[in-house]
């Protein structure tokens, strides 16, 4: 017989009145994953008729981190010892049930969002309630809305690069991508692609049309794109837009390409950083503004390195991950 929890019974919980049956009862509803969303969206709800409710989450936040990193594995050893069988769903299930099993656990943002995000050397393709495709670069997230997307609003937040696929609504609503640096893309149907890392800001358009909102001075402008336009914004907040741009090149990542146009070693330095994590040192100066011309394919930064240090003669250094670059 299937378990149902009603709203009232989890509101009940939430106030803090559940009894010791109530509370085993919801931890086993907890397992499907259905639930889990109900659950959510239940407690979004308790917030807003319960304004006064202010959880201290930093404190029971790091509890639980630290239990993740140490209490979990420690629990997995002592049942591999006792030798009982626990199945990995029902681990899984548990090991949620101590984050959510009382609301001041969780911060609103995670709540009302969900976040994709990819390591370093991944890609990741993430598609949308709105039919939309969103494909992460390596060391990316994407910040989505967890419910109601593409029925009230469409907007998700990047912070990374990604290449984006949107679908056209029949009501014609905006698809809005944030950015760290409050430069906004706003389409309705189109493909492009964002750069949004420390050092600048990019949009690059594919396919349709976007209108771009970016910050100057103390106002919020706006400049449309025709496909083949690039904006770049970059740390003086000074907008630079170039027309008629090679497509291929800004997109090359998703097949695992590389295309250098007079990229410096230092400049290449910062890709291996940004997509790879590693920490690249260069010998001197003069070394550091060679420049590298080509098309590179590699499937990890092992063998992107070796192209590149082959062609310009260089002389490889590692030391966990941080990388010496030396003339041979």
């Amino acid at each position: 017989m299937m378990l149902v929890i009603n709203k009232s019974q989890i509101f009940e919980h939430f106030a803090g009145r559940s009894t010791s049956l109530l509370k085993r009862q919801i931890e086993i509803w907890l397992q499907t994953e259905a639930n889990q969303e109900l659950y959510f969206q239940w407690l979004i709800e308790w917030e807003n008729n319960f304004p006064v409710y202010d959880p201290q989450i930093e404190e029971p936040l790091n509890r639980f981190s630290q239990y993740m990193e140490s209490g979990f594995r420690d629990l997995q050893r002592a049942h591999l010892k006792e030798k009982r069988f626990l199945p990995s769903r029902w681990l899984a299930a548990a090991v949620m049930i101590l984050a959510i099993s009382t609301s001041a656990w969780f911060g609103k943002d995670y709540i009302q969002y969900q976040t994709f995000e990819t390591g370093y050397g991944a890609t990741k393709t993430v598609a949308l309630p709105d039919g939309s495709t969103v494909t992460l670069n390596a060391n990316s997230r994407l910040r989505v809305p967890r419910f109601a997307f593409g029925k009230r609003s469409r907007e998700v937040f990047l912070k990374g690069e990604a290449y984006f696929v949107v679908s056209h609504k029949k009501d014609n609503m905006q698809f809005r991508v944030g950015t760290p640096k409050n430069m906004d893309v706003i389409v309705l149907g189109t493909e492009f692609n964002v750069y949004a890392r420390e050092q600048d800001t990019r949009v690059m358009l594919h396919k349709g049309k976007v209108k771009i909102n970016y910050p100057f001075q103390n106002s919020v402008r706006e400049v449309m794109l025709k496909p083949g336009d690039l904006i770049g914004y970059n740390k003086k907040a000074v907008p630079e837009i170039k027309s008629n741009v090679e497509t291929d090149r800004y997109l090359a990542w998703k097949e695992h390409r590389y295309i250098f146009e007079d990229m410096t070693l230092s400049e290449f330095g910062q890709l291996l950083t940004e997509n790879y994590g590693l920490h690249v040192e260069i010998e001197n100066d003069e070394l550091a503004s060679r420049t590298l011309v080509g098309s590179f394919k590699a499937e990890n930064s092992e063998e992107l390195l070796a192209s590149v240090t082959e062609i310009l003669n260089l002389k490889v250094t590692r030391k966990g991950n941080t990388i010496l670059l030396q003339s041979n």
